[in-house]
């Protein structure tokens, strides 16, 4: 029942995806929101809330890109209740997507173990 249950969340929040960026890109007249790309939507078990993580080219905006998001929601969960098919629609939280500056902070952390352990073995060395 539980791998039933996973494969319909699954099946859920990439249509939920797509729709919204669907509409975010057709729809959506705030110009605060223009170059979001949606990155995955997260619900949760009983689909009652939605976490669409999002990123964007234009890093020096994040402010006024949330903000226009946030204004937006009102008029998604409406054109999203149109299109679905779903009992309720979920509550939407959008937040900025930080996997690649994680991975990339990641990559500059492992970086610096790697050579302060090089550095470490040759002032040990003979």
């Amino acid at each position: 029942m539980k791998d039933t249950k996973d494969i319909r969340i699954r099946r859920v929040a990439e249509l939920i995806k797509q729709e919204v960026a669907n509409i975010i890109e057709r729809e959506v007249k705030d110009p605060r929101v223009r170059g979001v790309v949606l990155t995955y939507v997260r619900l949760n078990r009983d689909l009652s809330e939605a976490f669409i993580f999002y990123d964007t080219y234009n890093k020096n905006n994040l402010k006024s890109i949330d903000a226009g998001l946030t204004a937006t929601v009102g008029f998604i969960r409406r054109t999203l209740k149109t299109r679905l098919s779903l009992k309720r629609i979920p509550a939407i939280t959008f937040q900025k997507d930080e996997t690649e500056e994680t991975a990339r902070r990641t990559d500059e952390l492992l970086e610096q173990i790697k050579l302060e352990d090089i550095s470490r073995k040759e002032r040990s060395a003979p």
